[in-house]
């Protein structure tokens, strides 16, 4: 899953604001941060995709400054007690967005704004270029350079342009490292926060709720989930479910027509093949990152088959009068059940039976009391699919 811009700046927000502050989405800003006793920050971000949103003729960067005049001048925003912002998600230029987040003092700032304004109108009074100014941004620049000087310098002294990396994900977890949060799970405390936050935020939005988080409650997840992370008592995984066309490519392996020997039905099947898809992919995923030695699966392994074998005799002995396929449809649901650590640590509710279908796709366990012989005849005659007598 991708995460716009947007919200990858307001988990970075989150991460970077007072443990008191509030983010909002959409309510008084772009992205907002209200902090008690320290006003408010604004924040529009932007990103380059149809080009510079900073430069001396965007259309982006005058209608937010038109727009913040607008609040300030409506009341909805106090220029005393605000923060203006505008972040682009990577190194662009500007001399007068430069000029404005330069500008530290009410002289400066408008000094700047003269500067701007004789940039784009030509110098006064006659302004010579006035009437050649683009008409995406005319409209925006005749409100701020014809308004009031005192209200539009002050947004300009409370200006500040930042730039990201070029990657908004890597500058995430760069934040995310200089938190001291341990290399190992930077990239799954990333992948959570977002999704927290976007599910958060989706989830307001459908309730026609203000999109807004309490800094002490992401802290409080993320301190959740670091705890459960660094205990190393967990291990995790964000594998995602397969599609359709994935799931599909899985029915005429071994282990699908294993569970077809037992008459499974096929929303069993399709649990069967997302597990076992889900289980390999978390295999891969703990042994790039070191979480899991090759030696702790091959054990994890042996448990499974020797539990395998332990209720296989248990099964075919209590259901002695069973059909084949009901012992087998027993004995599957035992192993799916069956609770065993990785490398002393717990894994998630797919792994279990999705191992076990990696298991019987290279015949090492199997549910039906002659699944050897069924594979063996499929081998023989592969077009015959008739369980009916097994």
């Amino acid at each position: 899953m991708g995460y716009s811009l947007q919200q990858t700046l307001f988990v970075s927000l989150l991460l970077q604001s007072r443990k008191e502050s509030i983010v909002s989405l959409e309510v008084f800003e772009d992205i907002g941060v209200e902090t008690p006793g320290e006003g408010k920050l604004a924040v529009q971000s932007k990103s380059t995709s149809n080009g510079n949103p900073v430069s001396d003729r965007s259309i982006d960067f005058w209608k937010t400054f038109h727009n913040w005049l607008t609040a300030v001048e409506k009341g909805e925003l106090d220029p005393d007690n605000t923060l203006f912002k505008i972040y682009v998600s990577k190194k662009v230029t500007g001399p007068i967005a430069e000029s404005f987040s330069n500008a530290k003092t009410i002289a400066q700032a408008k000094e700047a704004l003269i500067s701007a304004q004789t940039e784009l109108w030509g110098k006064a009074p006659a302004f010579e270029k006035r009437s050649s100014v683009a008409l995406g941004i005319s409209a925006f620049v005749e409100h701020i350079f014809n308004d009031d000087k005192d209200l539009i310098s002050k947004i300009i002294c409370s200006f500040e342009l930042e730039t990201g990396s070029g990657s908004p994900q890597s500058d995430l977890r760069d934040i995310f490292s200089k938190l001291l949060c341990p290399d190992e799970i930077i990239e799954d405390l990333n992948k959570y926060a977002l999704g927290w936050v976007k599910d958060k935020i989706d989830r307001a939005i459908e309730n026609n709720e203000a999109a807004i988080i309490k800094v002490s409650e992401f802290r409080t997840t993320l301190v959740s989930f670091i705890g459960k992370r660094s205990s190393k008592s967990i291990l995790s995984s964000f594998a995602r479910d397969p599609d359709p066309t994935e799931i599909n490519a899985e029915r005429l392996k071994k282990y699908v027509r294993q569970l077809e020997f037992i008459e499974s039905p096929d929303d069993q099947k399709i649990r069967a093949i997302i597990d076992f898809l889900k289980a390999s992919s978390a295999r891969t995923e703990w042994s790039e990152k070191g979480l899991v030695f090759e030696e702790s699966f091959n054990e994890f392994e042996d448990n499974l088959i020797r539990t395998w074998k332990n209720l296989r005799t248990k099964t075919f002995l209590n259901q002695n009068n069973a059909s084949p396929s009901a012992k087998g449809q027993i004995l599957y649901s035992e192993c799916s059940l069956h609770r065993a650590h990785l490398q002393a640590m717990e894994t998630p509710s797919h792994f279990i039976p999705g191992s076990y279908n990696a298991l019987a796709d290279i015949e090492k366990v199997g549910w039906h009391p002659d699944y050897l012989q069924l594979l063996k005849n499929d081998m023989i005659d592969p077009s015959e699919n008739d369980t009916s007598t097994k």
